[in-house]
């Protein structure tokens, strides 16, 4: 694994129907990932044009996040390269329903 797998993942952020998590918000299932494997998450969830997002394996806890490898929102809008404490993804350019696919075997995720 190139992270360990957290036994949670959540989405957050302006791209999400739910916007960024205040510290200490109770779970938002509607924004929680699916496990699908040992390593890989997915979720369907509407993004809202060119805003920000994270993920997050505890809603509402800002101490343990994954982000972009890069510059904030400087991430590839169809997938890229994840880390623990990286900066802001960016959504895609269309506000539309998308699966996001977050796997932690190759520090990867995917936006389709």
């Amino acid at each position: 694994m190139v992270y360990p797998v957290p036994a949670k993942l959540f989405i957050t952020g302006s791209a999400t129907p739910a916007s960024w998590m205040g510290g200490g918000d109770p779970e938002n299932v509607s924004q929680r990932f699916t496990k699908v494997n040992s390593s890989k998450f997915e979720l369907t969830v509407t993004l809202s044009a060119n805003n920000s997002f994270l993920f997050v394996p505890v809603y509402g806890d800002w101490s343990n996040k994954y982000g972009f490898t890069g510059g904030g929102n400087a991430n590839n809008v169809s997938g890229d390269n994840f880390m623990p404490n990286g900066n802001d993804l960016k959504a895609p350019g269309v506000t539309k329903s998308y699966k996001v696919t977050v796997d932690f075997k190759t520090g990867k995720y995917t936006v389709e």
